[in-house]
């Protein structure tokens, strides 16, 4: 993966940049980390995956000009106790401002929240993250393995995914009978066959639904005899094993910047051993470090948390209702006075970041959401 990178990384970058040429990957800001959502291994377990399909992986936090660190945090303690924060609390987190169990809903209409939120604006601090939906990534091999059409790749993808997500239960009995994502040469065209019967009986919501059914169909039934190059030689059923790739993708993409992740020993150690295995030496812009030592990986801990809970409520939303052009998030769940506040306070936050440097935004995820994210923001940026 890290030759991948080193080797690619200019072509990536001149990709994205004819979509946004405003992304700047040369910046020297300072990043500091946390992630939320992290299930370790995501695998099927008794029938069904082990962890919920709308929780998913998100690693990012605060990113801030070197200049303007002293000023930040001079002012973080005054912060602490407009939240109230116990000064026995080694470090501030976001459950000391969204007790457990709270919803995105719940979150938007708590004043620290506000508070926080208003903070990062009036400070000289921007937000980036990395996000990677579990389910996405998880399924994406099986369409990679019959070979579409390049220019069609990323949309069927999408629309693999949306049936999925939709008729998750009835897809998962099909993965777990055939151990995917170690299905085998022999049970392929069998496993894509009930792939295929379960797509069909899906239930879909109008014209648009009903196309990409017909679209994804016809791949799968083209693709179903070619050599499944993605389904071999895998664990079974064990979707993802590790997350180091995203911590290796910003430390190599922003190259000039330097990187402050909260201490994580698998993905530690993950880098070392690619080191080892590799031959190739990882730029040295970075560090793991403990967050009761460092008050910007813990205003990291809170940003991730928000947006954990941001991107499992934008998932569940229908996309039938998204694509009106007369949808408002506001109205469609009925937001009071606090909800509208806290909601515009976070949005206001993500564009003032995006308006900086599209770049600070990584969606590993699909069309669908990504959709979703840039109507529900306002967005103009990001890729």
């Amino acid at each position: 993966m890290i030759t991948d990178y080193l080797m690619n990384k200019e072509e990536i970058i001149k990709m994205y940049k004819s979509i946004d040429p405003t992304l700047d990957f040369n910046i020297n800001y300072n990043f500091y980390y946390d992630e939320t959502n992290n299930c370790r291994t995501l695998r099927i377990k008794n029938g069904q995956l082990n962890t919920h399909k709308d929780k998913d992986f998100v690693l990012g936090g605060v990113v801030v000009e070197p200049q303007n660190e002293s000023e930040i945090e001079n002012s973080f303690w005054l912060l602490r106790e407009k939240l109230k924060v116990q000064p026995v609390l080694k470090e501030m987190k976001f459950k000391s401002i969204c007790p457990g169990g709270s919803d995105f809903l719940k979150c938007i209409r708590n004043k620290k929240l506000h508070d926080f939120l208003s903070w990062l604006l009036e400070k000289k601090v921007f937000i980036h993250f990395s996000m990677l939906d579990h389910l996405y990534y998880s399924i994406i091999d099986i369409v990679d393995s019959i070979d579409v059409n390049p220019f069609m790749e990323r949309d069927i993808k999408t629309f693999f995914y949306h049936f999925i997500y939709t008729n998750t239960e009835e897809f998962i009995k099909i993965f777990d009978k055939y151990n995917y994502p170690n299905v085998g040469v022999i049970q392929s065209p069998s496993f894509y066959s009930e792939i295929i019967e379960c797509v069909s009986t899906t239930k879909t919501v109008g014209i648009l639904e009903s196309m990409w059914k017909e679209l994804l169909i016809n791949e799968l039934k083209d693709g179903i005899y070619k050599e499944p190059i993605f389904l071999t030689n895998n664990e079974d059923k064990t979707l993802i094993k590790e997350y180091y790739g995203l911590y290796l993708n910003r430390i190599i993409f922003f190259e000039n910047a330097f990187h402050s992740f909260d201490e994580e020993s698998e993905v530690q150690k993950e880098l070392k051993q690619l080191e080892l295995n590799t031959g190739k030496q990882i730029p040295g812009n970075y560090k793991f470090i403990e967050s009761k030592s460092n008050i910007f990986i813990q205003l990291s801990d809170i940003v991730v948390g928000i947006l954990g809970k941001f991107f499992e409520f934008i998932k569940q939303m229908p996309m039938n209702k998204v694509l009106d052009d007369n949808f408002s998030v506001s109205e469609q769940y009925s937001f009071d006075k606090n909800q509208q506040n806290g909601f515009d306070l976070l949005k206001e936050l993500l564009q003032k970041s995006y308006k900086k440097n599209g770049a600070f935004r990584n969606m590993s995820g699909n069309n669908i959401l990504a959709y979703k994210f840039e109507k529900i923001i306002d967005s103009k940026n990001g890729f």
